[in-house]
């Protein structure tokens, strides 16, 4: 059996080596095998070069195994020197957040010379498991307790039955989500649960983070600090390069920028243009923002980060509605400001956590609400249709109004979410438009109890007009990526706003020194008259060859609907084809709407042209997906 794992996990011996040490180890009992992996992780761990030499002697001394043995590991020892405990910072993001917090975890450890890796779930072998000593989990949660597209291998692996025995494996795990679904942070959940069922030892408590997640990740990853340092893990003596050379299979990134998340860029506006009629009913807007002299570059695939503010009609209802002037000084994470501002640029106000329909319930004494409150579909639908004011309009009773006359502003604010920014796809090219970024921005709106409401980013964005400046940064997205070699063919699928970063990819490849490959665009939205985006951009892609195809899916053009999954279908065969000729296929829009009938389109296609059972054809989408030939950008 020791033998048998051996040949897996040999990529550093040669094949002499392994033979040798197989021969060794065919007599060792579990006893002696666990002797001798402490003490080999012992003179590694202090790069004792003597100890190595003289590693003969040491054992013959304690009489723990036989010649042969110790003459297969006095070579094979030399072949190999890692530190003890390092630590591997495993991330699944689908918004970038969970990959920011691991790349700060991995530049704190670099900083105190405890060896880390990071390493992306999308390009991590879960197999490789069994390899890990110490891991630290990052990882969101998507959608109704889904994982993100990154973690979804990964997850399945250690949710799977053929999940390994991990009783070598220290781990803890910070969980990301939004407690506004009923699934909190369900896969984080989900990997603490599983990696503790596979006999790995818990180091630290799991933390779940809600969407103001700062406070909470810097103290896990103080925590994880503390702990790595208390440990004596420091390697300033092993060569850092030689060992993650050894393991092919990690990716380390240590790329930063100046301006990010948390230090944004103070951005221009140079143009709000509206691009749909006046006869849409979803407006939809191009903006265009001077990034300056800032540096900040981008790829199409990349997406742009935007902190809104909040509506000011917003903030005097809520105002308004406890009689405050606006001018009390609260505290915040930001310092001390006045109610004014933080209502204004500090606190959400469209976006309802749980926790404040539970307080205001309690407040207000208010028996319907603190029913819905237990009902975790009834909460879902109240939060689906409120916004702050919405919510506190429920007071308006002389009974209720009068349970509220002793809440302070602090109390108050203390309630409520921290503002969180929101991510657009990118929709142009920095070889088209140089030091601008542009954006395709969807105005989201809603009847909320008889009021019109908007959304907080998209209406701020929609109401801005040129001269004005806006908080942003740039959150890379290397799962949606033009191929390396322009020439490959791509699929591009998208719906509404969809439609933005493949704007970008055509700029792109308009652009490109070397001859760009066939594209073809599967685009849909409501009607052709009102919601064809970039209309004019897109025949004259045509025309100059930069765009080889596009089919588009007006829905209510026609008495029956029709989407972009049915002329996907309509096409099968040329779709394969283009498969089959290696072209890479993009996907962006909303997840439900869009992203699952597609993707079950997409199995179809496989499997009726491939001939296929649907379990292999899924299979085969998954194998594109690995091969960066499927990469998804949904919302």
């Amino acid at each position: 059996m020791l033998a048998n794992l051996l040949q897996e996990f040999a990529a550093p011996l040669t094949k002499e080596q392994v033979t040798k040490v197989k021969d060794a180890l065919g007599d060792l009992s579990l006893e002696q095998v666990n002797w001798l992996s402490g003490y080999l992780a012992g003179v590694a761990a202090t790069g004792a070069a003597a100890g190595i030499k003289d590693i003969r002697s040491v054992i013959e001394s304690n009489g723990a195994i036989s010649q042969t043995t110790t003459n297969a590991l006095a070579q094979s020892a030399s072949s190999e020197a890692a530190s003890a405990k390092i630590a591997t910072i495993l991330y699944g993001s689908q918004t970038g957040n969970a990959r920011g917090i691991a790349e700060q975890v991995y530049q704190s450890l670099q900083t105190e010379n405890v060896e880390a890796e990071l390493v992306d779930m999308a390009e991590f072998n879960p197999k490789h498991l069994k390899k890990l000593q110490r891991v630290f989990l990052v990882v969101s949660t998507h959608g109704e307790g889904e994982p993100p597209d990154d973690a979804i291998e990964l997850h399945e692996f250690v949710t799977g039955k053929k999940a390994p025995k991990l009783d070598h494996l220290e781990f803890s795990v910070l969980a990301l989500g939004d407690s506004s679904y009923e699934f909190f942070c369900q896969t984080g959940k989900d990997f603490d649960l599983a990696f503790e069922r596979a006999g790995a030892t818990r180091l630290l408590e799991r933390v779940d983070c809600d969407v103001d997640y700062q406070q909470l990740s810097e103290s896990w990853r103080d925590e994880l600090l503390a702990l790595a340092k208390s440990s004596g893990e420091s390697n300033s003596n092993v060569d850092s390069a030689s060992q993650v050379a050894q393991k092919p299979h990690l990716s380390v990134v240590t790329k930063s920028t100046e301006f990010n998340k948390f230090n944004p860029l103070l951005a221009e506006v140079v143009d709000v243009v509206t691009i749909t009629s006046n006869q849409s009913t979803k407006k939809t807007y191009h903006i265009e923002i001077d990034l300056g002299d800032s540096g900040v570059t981008y790829l199409p695939g990349d997406a742009l980060g935007v902190w809104p503010l909040n509506r000011s009609e917003l903030v005097e209802e809520v105002l308004n509605h406890f009689a405050w002037s606006g001018e009390e000084v609260i505290s915040t994470p930001k310092g001390d400001v006045s109610l004014r501002s933080g209502l204004t640029e500090v606190y959400e106000l469209t976006q309802v956590p749980p926790s404040f329909v539970k307080w205001l319930a309690e407040k207000i004494n208010d028996e319907n609400l603190v029913a819905m409150t237990q009902s975790a579909s009834e909460l879902k639908e109240l939060l689906a249709v409120s916004q702050i004011p919405d919510l506190l309009r429920r007071s308006d009773s002389a009974e209720h109004r009068h349970s509220l006359l002793t809440v302070q502003p602090q109390e108050f604010v203390e309630q409520l979410r921290a503002i969180t920014p929101r991510l657009y796809s990118i929709a142009s090219s920095q070889k088209e438009v140089d030091e601008e970024v542009h954006l395709t921005v969807g105005l989201v709106s809603a009847d909320h109890n008889g009021i019109e409401r908007s959304g907080a980013a998209s209406d701020y964005l929609s109401q801005l007009e040129s001269g004005e400046e806006v908080r942003v940064y740039i959150e890379p997205n290397k799962h949606f990526k033009l191929p390396a070699d322009p020439a490959q063919p791509i699929i591009m699928i998208g719906a509404g706003t969809g439609i933005a970063p493949f704007r970008g990819f055509i700029q792109e490849r308009e652009h490109s020194e070397s001859p760009a490959g066939e594209s073809w665009l599967f685009f849909g939205n409501q009607h052709f008259a009102d919601d064809f985006l970039y209309q004019l951009e897109w025949q004259g892609y045509l025309k100059s060859g930069a765009l080889s195809k596009i089919d588009l899916a007006f829905s209510r053009d026609q008495q029956e609907k029709v989407y972009v999954q049915h002329k996907l279908r309509s096409h099968a065969q040329e779709v394969y084809q283009w498969i089959q000729n290696g072209a890479h296929i993009y996907l962006c829009g909303d997840k439900d709407r869009l992203g699952k009938s597609v993707e079950q389109t997409l199995i179809e296609i496989i499997s009726e042209q491939g001939l296929l059972t649907e379990e292999q054809a899924k299979q085969e989408l998954l194998n594109l997906k690995k091969l960066g030939r499927y990469q998804k950008d949904v919302y």
